[in-house]
């Protein structure tokens, strides 16, 4: 691979949407069963939702790009390797096209 980029993780940003609905959710299970001054102080902080804010700002570019372009021997490629040093997150995507039979060489 010849290039090298970092970028944020999605699945590290979706682990920390996850974070804070399933705070919710408990919140929501917890109605009824805990004071109701605890329940609003609860309530106040999702909704302030300032740790989530910060959690999202701070998100470090953990995600390693591993990309290369062109045409060889009449083939147009890509491929593309992307891995997250903090989640273990993984994707590849390899792409192959004969440019003599697709009908856009002029």
């Amino acid at each position: 691979m010849s290039a090298e980029n970092w970028a944020e993780c999605p699945q590290c940003k979706e682990n920390i949407n996850k974070k804070y609905s399933n705070q919710i959710q408990k919140l929501q299970e917890d109605y009824g069963k805990i004071s109701a001054e605890e329940f609003i102080k609860r309530t106040n902080e999702l909704k302030n939702k300032s740790d989530l804010n910060a959690d999202l700002d701070d998100m470090e570019c953990s995600l390693g790009e591993y990309y290369e372009i062109g045409i060889t021997d009449n083939m147009f490629f890509v491929d593309y390797e992307g891995h997250c040093s903090d989640c273990g997150f993984i994707f590849n995507f390899k792409k192959e096209i004969d440019i003599t039979k697709e009908g856009t060489g002029k």
